[in-house]
């Protein structure tokens, strides 16, 4: 009785062990599954109100399941749209002002995707576009993949990564070209489901101009700005709006 008792006990506890171990390898998983990437691109469609989604795939592993995103994404009622990133330029300059908001979402980063948002941001303004980039290896340096690319600061280009059980969605861009890339935390989504926690950033979106020098125009009303010519170089000096310039170079952080 004892014996059958414990056998029952060993064989619970193992039982126990076994759900503990899948669950905990499901959280230390680095990949984001084309399961996951259906409940992020739903969740992101719902958060930004965006009425198109774009899969951008080249080589690599993401054409072997794109036509499972796709057929995934019809049954979310998600309608979707599949890019080559050789076409992606040609396909916003002719139709991104008849769609709203639409969401470009980069499945691979293979030097097709790398050359083409290298040059991408250089030839359409792409103010109303959300960008996010999944990448095929969790490992992958973002730095590395990036560099040479000028993302400009009024930009809304994410990079999607799995912590835990988490996607965390970072923005990045640059103050100016040839600046090192900055990071803001953008939020993130949770592997269980659900919609996309987003950081509040009314007040925190660029905050921080790290010094850059921006180009300005004066306009000489002196009853409210005063302005003085110094080696060749226009300086607001005082009044008004030179004081409120002063306090936006101090809190922004530019020059």
């Amino acid at each position: 009785m004892n014996r059958h008792f414990d056998k029952k006990r060993t064989t619970s506890r193992l039982l126990l062990f076994l759900m503990i171990t899948i669950q905990d390898l499901a959280i230390l998983r680095s990949e984001i599954s084309t399961v996951d990437i259906v409940g992020l691109v739903t969740a992101m469609k719902e958060h930004l109100k965006s009425s198109a989604v774009f899969l951008i795939c080249g080589s690599g592993t993401c054409n072997i399941r794109v036509a499972e995103l796709l057929k995934r994404l019809s049954m979310a009622e998600v309608s979707a749209t599949v890019l080559n990133p050789n076409d992606v330029i040609p396909y916003i300059e002719d139709y991104w002002e008849l769609i709203n908001k639409p969401l470009k979402v980069f499945l691979s980063t293979d030097t097709d995707t790398q050359r083409t948002l290298r040059q991408v941001f250089k030839v359409i303004n792409t103010k109303s576009l959300t960008w996010l980039l999944l990448p095929e290896d969790d490992e992958m340096s973002v730095d590395d993949f990036l560099e040479g690319t000028y993302i400009p600061f009024d930009s809304e280009f994410l990079v999607g990564q799995v912590s835990g059980p988490l996607v965390h969605l970072t923005e990045v861009y640059r103050t100016a070209e040839g600046e090192p890339l900055s990071r803001e935390y953008f939020g993130n989504w949770s592997l269980q489901g659900g919609p996309l926690h987003v950081e509040s950033r009314a007040r925190k979106k660029r905050t921080d101009f790290q010094g850059i020098i921006l180009r300005t125009v004066v306009l000489d009303v002196r009853e409210i700005t005063i302005i003085v010519e110094e080696n060749n170089r226009t300086t607001v000096a005082g009044g008004y709006f030179g004081m409120v310039w002063r306090l936006l170079e101090q809190e922004l952080n530019f020059t």
